[in-house]
C-alpha cells in the first residue's frame, strides 16, 4: 500500500478491521526501515502487507541514490516478497511520482483510491483522465448528499491598495492574507467577533448534540494558534483544542480531536482525516482547487437523521477570494444537500 500520508492511521485501521496482527504488517518510512525489511526478508520472513511511504518508495525505486542504491533493487524486493496487489491511496496527489512508481512495478493487480479523481487545470485533467479513464472509476454513483453548505460573504474594510500584499509572482497566497490579519489587530478582531464567532454559535453551538464536534480550518499554524487564543473566552463551557498532524509537541496529540471545537490547518485535517461525530466544519481559507474542495467537504460524514453543516466564507473586498469562491460554488451546487449564499457583514 503506497501512502503519501496517514501511514499510522492505515496501520491502525488494518489491525482494527482485519484479523491480521502486528507481525503481518511492516511499515517502510525512511531508509533504516527499508534496510530492516530487507534484513528480515533475507532471514526468511514475508510480511502480508507492506505500508510504503510514497517518498521512501520513490527514492528507492525511481532513481536510487546513496544510500538506497546499496540495497537490492526494487525489482528484487517484489520477487522476494511476492507482491500480488498494489494499492495507491490518494492517487490524485503526487501523480507524476505515482506514475513513475507504476512503470517500475510488476504487480498484477493495482487499486487506486481517491474521492477526487480529477484535476482543476485543463492540461492536467486531460493527462489524468487518460491515465484514469471513466470506465476504470468506481464509486461515484454511490455519492450521497447529506451536508448543508453555507457560503458566507463578509468584508473587513481593508484598503483596496493592500490587496497586492496577498499575492506573489505565482498568484494569491492565503498565508499572506492570514499574516496580514495577524499584523492588523483591528481587522482580526472584527473577523473573529463578527464573522467566526456568529458562525460558531449559529451552525454549531445552537444545533449540536453531546459528543458532536466542530472543525475550523485555517491555512497556517500561527493563525490557528491565534484563533484558539482569542476564541477561548468566547466559547465558555466548550472544550477547544488545536491539532497539527505529526507535530511532536502537544498540538500533535490525537486526543485533541476529541474536543468540542478543533482548530487545525487544511494540510492537517483538510483531507484524509476522519473525526467521529463531526457536526460542522468551517473553512476560513480561500483557494480555487475543486478536488481540494471536494476533499474538505468530505471531512463531514453522514449523521443519522440530522444535518451536517459545511460553512465556507470569503472576503468580498479581495478579488481572488471572489474568483476562488466561484470555483468552490460549482462543487457545492453538485455535491451539497442544499446550498445557500449569505452576506453576513
Amino acid at each position: 500500500i503506497v501512502l503519501s500520508m496517514l501511514v499510522e492511521q492505515w496501520y491502525k485501521s488494518i489491525l482494527d478491521f482485519t484479523k491480521l496482527t502486528k507481525d503481518d504488517i511492516f511499515v517502510v518510512k525512511g531508509f533504516s526501515s527499508l534496510d530492516n525489511l530487507w534484513r528480515m526478508v533475507k532471514g526468511g520472513w514475508q510480511p502480508k502487507i507492506v505500508l510504503f511511504s510514497t517518498r521512501t518508495l520513490a527514492l528507492y525505486c525511481i532513481d536510487p541514490q546513496p544510500p538506497y542504491d546499496k540495497l537490492p533493487s526494487y525489482e528484487e524486493l517484489q520477487k522476494a516478497i511476492g507482491f500480488g496487489v498494489k494499492a495507491t491511496d490518494e492517487c490524485h496527489l503526487n501523480f507524476n511520482t505515482n506514475s513513475l512508481i507504476d512503470y517500475r512495478s510488476n504487480i498484477k493487480m493495482n487499486i487506486y483510491l481517491s474521492a477526487t479523481y480529477q484535476r482543476s487545470d485543463e492540461q492536467g485533467a486531460r493527462i489524468f483522465n487518460t491515465y484514469f479513464p471513466p470506465q476504470l472509476k468506481y464509486g461515484e454513483q454511490f455519492t450521497k448528499k447529506y451536508t448543508t453548505v453555507y457560503l458566507l460573504k463578509y468584508h473587513l474594510c481593508i484598503p483596496w491598495k493592500d490587496n497586492r500584499k496577498f499575492k506573489v509572482a505565482k498568484g494569491y497566497m492565503h498565508a499572506l492574507y492570514e499574516d496580514y490579519l495577524l499584523k492588523h489587530a483591528s481587522y482580526l478582531k472584527v473577523f473573529i467577533t463578527e464573522v467566526i464567532r456568529p458562525a460558531i454559535i449559529r451552525f454549531f453551538i445552537n444545533v449540536r448534540k453531546l459528543g458532536q464536534h466542530l472543525l475550523i480550518l485555517t491555512k497556517t499554524k500561527k493563525f490557528a494558534i491565534e484563533l484558539e487564543k482569542q476564541l477561548k473566552s468566547q466559547v465558555a463551557g466548550l472544550s477547544l483544542s488545536i491539532f497539527f498532524s505529526g507535530s511532536p509537541d502537544a498540538y500533535g496529540k490525537e486526543d485533541n480531536l476529541k474536543s468540542d471545537i478543533i482548530i487545525s490547518t487544511v494540510q492537517s485535517c483538510g483531507t484524509g482525516r476522519d473525526i467521529k461525530g463531526l457536526k460542522t466544519c468551517i473553512n476560513t481559507t480561500s483557494f480555487s482547487s475543486e478536488p481540494l474542495c471536494i476533499q474538505m467537504l468530505g471531512r463531514l460524514r453522514e449523521l443519522p437523521n440530522e444535518d451536517t453543516f459545511y460553512i465556507d466564507m470569503y472576503n468580498t473586498e479581495v478579488p481572488s477570494h471572489k474568483n476562488h469562491a466561484w470555483s468552490r460554488t460549482l462543487v457545492y451546487q453538485r455535491r451539497a444537500k442544499s446550498f445557500r449564499v449569505e452576506l453576513i457583514r
